[in-house]
C-alpha cells in the first residue's frame, strides 16, 4: 500500500495539465481518458473536503491501479466520517482489488471504528469477513472483544473461521473459551476444529 503523499511532493508535467486547477477543474479532470491527468487530479485534490464525494464515485469505474491509489490516498489525508461514509459501500463492490484496497486504506481513518459494530452485524457474510480482516489492521483495545463476539455468535463458518484466526494473533487467554465453543459449534468444519486448536494452543503457550 502507498503511504500517503501531497501532490506537492511531485511537480506535474505540464502536459498533464489539461484542466483548470480549481476545484470544478480537477473533479472533471478525475474522469479523463489519461491515467496520468486522473491521478494528478486526485493527488492535487488533497485536503478538499468538498471531493470527498466525487472521488469516492470515481472509485469503481477506476481501472488504473495508480490512479486508485492517488484516490484513496487522497480520501484517507481527508479523513474523518465522511471518508468513511463514502469508502464502506465499497466493501459490497464485486471487485475484489477494490475491496482489499479499501480494507487497507479504512484502516488509516480514525473513525472507521465508528462502523465497525455495524460491519459486523451486516446482512452479508463476505462483509463481516471483510470486516474481521479490517480489525486485523487496527490498533484499538476494543478489537479481541469484538473477535470474540464474533466467534461467539456469527453464524457462518467463513466469518467465524476468519475470527479465530486473527485472536491467534490479538487475542489472550480469555478467547480460549469461546474459540473451544465455537469448535463445538462447527464441529463438522475440519477447518474451524483445526483453527480453533491451533489458536488456543498459541493463546495458552502450547503448540497445536
Amino acid at each position: 500500500m502507498s503511504p500517503i503523499r501531497s501532490s506537492k511532493q511531485e511537480p506535474a508535467a505540464s502536459t498533464d495539465r489539461r484542466y483548470s486547477r480549481d476545484h470544478a477543474g480537477l473533479i472533471a479532470a478525475l474522469s479523463d481518458d489519461t491515467p496520468s491527468v486522473r491521478r494528478w487530479a486526485a493527488m492535487d485534490l488533497a485536503g478538499d473536503s468538498d471531493a470527498v464525494d466525487a472521488l469516492g464515485a470515481r472509485l469503481p469505474f477506476e481501472v488504473d491501479k495508480a490512479v486508485r491509489e492517488a484516490i484513496l490516498s487522497t480520501l484517507v489525508g481527508i479523513g474523518g466520517d465522511a471518508v468513511v461514509q463514502v469508502l464502506v459501500p465499497h466493501l459490497r463492490s464485486e471487485n475484489a482489488s477494490l475491496r482489499g484496497a479499501v480494507v487497507e486504506w479504512l484502516a488509516q481513518v480514525p473513525a472507521v471504528v465508528t462502523v465497525v459494530p455495524r460491519l459486523l452485524a451486516d446482512a452479508d457474510a463476505d462483509v463481516r469477513v471483510l470486516a474481521v480482516m479490517l480489525l486485523a489492521t487496527l490498533s484499538d483495545p476494543r478489537v479481541p472483544g469484538w473477535l470474540i463476539g464474533v466467534v461467539s455468535s456469527d453464524p457462518n463458518p467463513n466469518v467465524c473461521g476468519a475470527a479465530i484466526g486473527e485472536l491467534a494473533e490479538v487475542g489472550d487467554e480469555q478467547a480460549c473459551g469461546p474459540v473451544a465453543e465455537a469448535a463445538v459449534r462447527f464441529a463438522q468444519d475440519p477447518f474451524i476444529v483445526f483453527a480453533a486448536g491451533v489458536t488456543i494452543a498459541r493463546l495458552t503457550g502450547g503448540k497445536p
